[in-house]
């Protein structure tokens, strides 16, 4: 099968989720052409080699807007991937049209709520599609980790209240890609705040527990596939969260990263994508001319 795959493969290497994408299709046997919308704005449709195609899928949250007219020309079935929280990015609700996609993967509940009421798509077009495990560079454990609380990621302004007054008990840092991955496999309690004011189920929560680490998270999103005081730890706001990091030991969860992995991979999620194409669509290949 050969896909059309447009994505931020290159904008984001060395940190984006697409790396680990383009592996899992491979690994299915699932051929890829792709195409970074970003680096191409403004040229994409001359940046797609002519050819037969089975399908086009586009990875959007951010970046370049592309054009419905580049978007109406690409090969059908057209399936958009939106790993972002819809809310949060309204210059993308143009995308939300029948009209320019024949099915939409979102990243929860509360994404759906607004596809199906605010835009009246159809929920059989709709389908729930979960971050993954990231895989890490090793396999090797740390047999003794740093059990002071983390927080690792950008500092929204939300974030950085929510941390104020906690700097001296929590390690702040701003790491992506492989470096953070490595750093997570050292701690033993990894705190995860939502970005803005908005339930979620961030890709973090999948890399956190996939190490091996105890999760310190908010409310996480009704789509999330983890267990409450089981796989992770709650807390309900900043009080509650400073009562947590002062008794943190009495906090510790023994994770089986082994388990939590099992059924989140990046595999699994292209499995499920391409469940949807051959179960859904007629897979005959489309010519596509520049």
């Amino acid at each position: 099968m050969k896909i059309l795959w447009l994505s931020k493969i290159e904008t984001n290497k060395g940190w984006g989720c697409e790396r680990f994408y383009k592996a899992a299709f491979e690994k299915e046997n699932i051929f890829t052409v792709d195409v970074d919308f970003q680096v191409k704005k403004g040229k994409l449709l001359d940046a797609i080699p002519n050819g037969d195609y089975d399908g086009t899928i586009i990875q959007r949250g951010t970046g370049y807007n592309l054009p419905k007219y580049v978007i109406k020309r690409l090969p059908r079935p057209r399936i958009l991937l939106f790993t972002e929280l819809i809310v949060r990015h309204p210059n993308q609700h143009y995308l939300f049209d029948e009209d320019l996609f024949d099915f939409f993967f979102i990243r929860g509940g509360n994404c759906l709520n607004i596809l199906t009421t605010q835009f009246n798509i159809n929920e059989t077009k709709i389908q729930i599609h979960l971050s993954a495990a990231t895989p890490f560079m090793s396999n090797v454990k740390c047999e003794e980790r740093n059990t002071k609380p983390v927080f690792i990621g950008s500092l929204t302004p939300r974030r950085e209240e929510m941390l104020s007054g906690m700097k001296l008990d929590v390690d702040i840092l701003s790491l992506f890609g492989d470096e953070m991955l490595e750093e997570l496999r050292r701690r033993q309690f990894v705190i995860n705040i939502h970005a803005e004011n908005y339930i979620d189920t961030e890709t973090r929560i999948f890399e956190v527990l996939s190490s091996g680490a105890t999760l310190i998270t908010e409310e996480l999103g009704i789509e999330c596939p983890f267990i409450e005081n089981k796989d992770y730890i709650i807390f309900k706001n900043k009080e509650h969260l400073q009562e947590i990091i002062s008794d943190i030991q009495s906090y510790f969860l023994e994770n089986n990263s082994t388990q939590i992995t099992i059924g989140h991979s990046y595999v699994d999620r292209v499995k499920q994508i391409m469940l949807i194409i051959s179960e859904n669509f007629s897979i005959e290949k489309k010519e596509f001319k520049t």
